[in-house]
C-alpha cells in the first residue's frame, strides 16, 4: 500500500532504540531492513503455532469426526473491516452460488467488525443470505474445530502481513485460497 515519506521517517525513528527484530516472513524482513536493520539481526518465524495444541483443540482432545467433505463450507476468519475485502468474497461467492445451484457449499465468516451490517445487506441484495452463516468471533478449541471441519479457508485481503489463520488451516490438512497480499503465501 501507499507510505507517506514521513511516516516511513517516523518508523525508522521509533524502531532505532531497538537491537533486533523477530518479523513474520520474508515481505518483513525486507521492511525491516528497509527501516534501518541493516546491520541489526533480523529473524523471521514470529508467527508460528502449536501444532500438538491446534491438533488437540480440532479434535476436542477424542477425535471427533468432521462433517463428510462434502458438507464442509468455505471459511473466512478474520475482522470485518475493508482491508479484508469482504465484499469482493461476498460477490465472488455470489456467482459460484449461481453457477453450483443446490450443490454450494455454504460459506462460514467468523469475525466481527463495522462492517458487518453492509455485509449483511449486500448478502442479501445478491439472494445469497440464507447460505452465509455469520458467527461472530471464535477462539481455542471453538476455532480450531471450525477450520478443521471446512472445505477450504478463503482470505481475500487486499493487505495482509502474515494471516496466522493461513498457518493452522494448513496444520489442519485444509486447503487455502489466498490473495496475493497476504505474507504467509510467500512462506506456505
Amino acid at each position: 500500500r501507499r507510505r507517506s515519506p514521513a511516516g516511513e521517517l517516523a518508523k525508522r525513528a521509533l524502531l532505532s532504540c531497538f537491537s533486533g527484530a523477530i518479523v513474520a516472513g520474508a515481505r518483513n524482513l525486507e521492511y525491516f531492513r528497509f527501516l534501518g536493520f541493516r546491520k541489526r539481526p533480523v529473524f523471521p518465524g514470529m508467527d508460528t503455532i502449536s501444532l500438538a495444541r491446534l491438533r488437540a483443540d480440532a479434535t476436542g482432545g477424542e477425535g471427533q469426526p468432521q462433517p463428510e467433505f462434502a458438507k464442509r463450507p468455505f471459511l473466512f476468519v478474520g475482522r470485518f473491516v475493508e482491508v479484508k475485502n469482504l465484499g469482493l468474497l461476498i460477490d465472488g461467492y455470489a456467482v459460484y452460488c449461481a453457477q453450483a445451484g443446490s450443490a454450494a457449499r455454504r460459506l462460514v465468516l467468523l469475525g466481527a467488525g463495522p462492517l458487518e451490517g453492509e455485509l449483511r445487506k449486500q448478502a442479501a441484495a445478491l439472494a445469497v443470505d440464507n447460505r452465509i452463516d455469520f458467527k461472530g468471533f471464535l477462539s481455542g478449541r471453538d476455532l480450531a474445530r471450525e477450520i478443521a471441519g471446512s472445505a477450504a479457508l478463503v482470505l481475500p485481503s487486499a493487505s495482509e502481513p502474515w494471516g496466522l489463520v493461513v498457518n493452522e488451516a494448513m496444520a489442519l490438512g485444509i486447503p487455502v485460497i489466498v490473495s496475493e497480499t497476504c505474507g504467509a503465501r510467500d512462506v506456505l
